[in-house]
């Protein structure tokens, strides 16, 4: 038998605004008229904070539990109230297990990934898992990966995209696993 619980954290400050309108002509050969009114809808938003797996089986109980952590672009200019994943802990009771996951916007010193930075969507840049050591409260590096970004042209535009994807176990050195040299830049036809 197993029985899971969730908690989340309510964020009531999210909102999205809009422009409710009607478009008048009077005449046929005047000019067109919009009148409208912008307006704003708050709107909550549910974080699931801890999560808790608990196991029965022959008079034993295993139970798991898991935190996450959020945090926010704070290079937008407009936060519209966009939640990010900092970090992710798990208790196994004697094994803990820590993911740490970095965006663009945690690194603006490097230039393509810079660009990305203040955006609505921001990739996964790194993500770094730690792991206790024998019961301990010392963390080790168990598996980090990691994109390197570089500037594209496409289709007119000059646009960061992800150039090559690192990973090592351990304190290993990185490995390259995948090198991107080019995206198609040419427009599909529809049928």
């Amino acid at each position: 038998m197993e029985r899971k619980s969730y908690q989340y954290k309510s964020d009531n400050s999210l909102k999205v605004r809009g422009f409710n309108y009607t478009i008048i002509q009077p005449c046929p050969n005047a000019n067109t008229v919009i009148t409208g009114n912008a307006y704003e809808i708050y709107y909550p938003d549910n974080l699931l904070i801890n999560e808790t797996d608990e196991k029965f089986f022959n008079g034993n109980t295993v139970s798991i539990t898991t935190q996450y952590a959020y945090k926010t672009d704070n290079t937008q200019t407009d936060n519209f109230g966009d939640m990010y994943l900092d970090s992710i802990k798990t208790d196994y009771g004697t094994i803990k297990e820590y993911s740490i996951f970095k965006y663009p916007f945690d690194n603006t010193s490097d230039a393509p990934i810079a660009t990305l930075a203040g955006k609505r969507i921001n990739p996964v840049v790194s993500k770094l898992i730690q792991r206790n050591v024998n019961g301990t409260n010392t963390m080790q590096n168990v598996s980090e990966t990691k994109a390197e970004y570089k500037n594209f042209y496409i289709n007119g535009s000059v646009i960061p995209m992800p150039c090559e994807e690192w990973s090592r176990t351990g304190n290993n050195d990185f490995q390259k696993d995948l090198t991107i040299l080019n995206y198609n830049s040419k427009k599909q036809k529809q049928i």
